[in-house]
């Protein structure tokens, strides 16, 4: 478990890990013995892969208030200063101009929520940004986006990206923590660093010009 006070883990038997790059921090960082720490990754449930109706999905897109051309990028996360949001945002601001069909839909709730909406308005970005709240897990609002995302400084190994992965969608996502165990460079998405604007904005406009590419990694995602 990311996170996980040293003092309690020097004290158990076993630690589980949910990834593979989490059990390597827990022996380097709390340099425990390798045969303390045990991998059990996360996973998502069957219907992860199970498609909203069209019914439902149309019931998102009127009262999200999106447009019949819009091309969507989507993040499901808690809105905390950890998942930074605002280089997401700042990623967008800066590819709305050459794509103004572009929209963001945030899922999720938090602290956070007045700092992002305040940064959204000072980005000039208000109209291509929609907070969406704190959504259902199934049906999974990853179906909605063209491309799912995630701007975390810090992860575990995310649910939220095998989810997106589930629904066949494309990744852009920091190649922090357990991520890379998740999401292939190149092949199911793409890895920025974090806290990196413009390396997001370069990734995001990679599967912005070729929807082509698009599908072929959120295929690729679902297979894996």
């Amino acid at each position: 478990n990311p996170g996980l006070p040293s003092t309690i883990a020097a004290c158990a038997t076993r630690v589980v890990a949910n990834s593979d790059a989490v059990a390597a921090s827990l022996q380097r960082d709390d340099r425990l013995a390798r045969d303390r720490v045990v991998v059990v990754p996360n996973f998502v449930d069957e219907a992860a892969f199970e498609a909203p109706s069209e019914y439902v999905r149309q019931s998102w897109v009127r009262e999200l208030g999106l447009e019949p051309n819009a091309i969507v990028v989507g993040i499901v996360a808690s809105l905390l200063p950890i998942k930074d949001h605002a280089t997401l945002l700042r990623a967008v601001a800066a590819l709305i101009p050459e794509w103004p069909a572009l929209r963001l839909v945030i899922v999720g709730q938090g602290p956070e929520l007045d700092r992002l909406r305040a940064l959204t308005n000072e980005l000039g970005i208000t109209h291509a940004v929609r907070f969406a709240g704190l959504r259902p897990q199934v049906p999974s609002f990853h179906f909605l986006f063209d491309i799912s995302v995630l701007s975390s400084v810090s992860e575990g190994f995310p649910n939220s990206l095998v989810e997106a992965m589930a629904a066949g969608r494309p990744i852009v996502a920091t190649d922090v923590g357990g991520v890379r165990d998740a999401v292939r460079h190149g092949q199911t998405g793409f890895l920025v660093a974090p806290g990196d604007p413009p390396a997001f904005t370069d990734a995001l406009r990679l599967l912005l010009r070729d929807a082509d590419l698009r599908r072929t990694m959120g295929a690729a995602g679902a297979h894996r």
